[in-house]
């Protein structure tokens, strides 16, 4: 903070303005505004031995009593100024540390989310890396059926006659277009019903394996929703709390502009030039 200045005081004091204030109405009714009107003349004027002979004791028992009560709203003024002041403080520290916490939380939610996918990823991997080995399986098992059933049908049809032979491949053609498919695997099978037997005794495992991989990347899912949407109920509700102490901050230093004329006054009272020279200059 620079060093103060003290204003020169040359204008004499206007006992007659003085009197015309009725302190004891201003004490009883709280009315601030009323002292303003004689500070420039109680704070800036010049006060001689010559004025303490000739004015009446009266006169300066009132200019007395004016002082006083005009430096005790003033030193109340300050007190309110340093509270608030105090209080913001407290607050942007609690905004600051509320602003940490919700990024700690943040930062946790989000390793918990990478976590959960890592962990589905590895699951769907690991059923598929299942499934994959069963269908090896089952086409190996089918290689060795087919080759099975070239054999049967080469020694079967050297006992036949040739026309045989061609009456044999249309029903081989006719069972091959009427085949039921794996969806798992891709193995053929004469009826639904031997189709259903190989699903139940190959892939059961997968099926109740995906099921499972479902519903879990489901939970998962409404879980992370959840905890995100109470993430953004808090940082909303933070951000409001932020705005209503930006408006009471706004319409304090609006309450602080208006007092600054009141405030200038302990300066004033100990540092009189600007006064002195901006009535010099106003009457010049």
């Amino acid at each position: 903070m620079p060093r103060f200045q003290f204003h020169a005081r040359k204008d004499p004091i206007n006992w007659e303005a003085l009197e015309t204030l009725n302190l004891a109405a201003i004490v009883q009714s709280g009315d601030v505004n009323a002292l303003s009107c004689q500070i420039d003349n109680a704070a800036f004027s010049c006060v001689t031995k010559e004025d303490l002979k000739q004015v009446n004791p009266g006169r300066v028992l009132g200019l007395i009593r004016y002082l006083q009560i005009l430096v005790e709203y003033l030193l109340k003024v300050q007190n309110h100024l340093a509270e608030v002041g105090e209080a913001n403080r407290r607050t942007a520290i609690q905004h600051s540390r509320d602003v940490k916490d919700l990024k700690a939380t943040l930062s946790l939610r989000d390793q918990q989310l990478s976590n959960a996918r890592e962990s589905s990823r590895l699951k769907a991997k690991a059923a598929f890396e299942e499934g994959r080995l069963q269908s090896l399986e089952e086409k190996k098992e089918r290689k060795n059926r087919h080759s099975n059933n070239e054999l049967t049908t080469t020694q079967s049809s050297s006992k036949k006659e040739k026309p045989a032979d061609s009456s044999s491949g249309k029903v081989l053609a006719e069972i091959k277009q009427r085949r039921f498919e794996c969806k798992y695997c891709h193995a053929a099978f004469k009826t639904e019903d031997f189709l259903k037997g190989h699903i139940d005794r190959r892939h059961s495992g997968i099926s109740t394996q995906v099921k499972g991989l479902q519903d879990f990347i489901k939970d998962q899912f409404f879980v992370q929703r959840g905890v995100l949407k109470e993430d953004i109920d808090r940082m909303v509700t933070s951000s409001l709390t932020k705005a209503m102490h930006m408006i009471i901050g706004n319409e304090i230093s609006s309450w602080t502009s208006s007092t600054n004329r009141e405030l200038g006054v302990i300066g004033a009272l100990n540092n009189p030039s600007s006064s002195s020279s901006s009535s010099s200059s106003s009457s010049s």
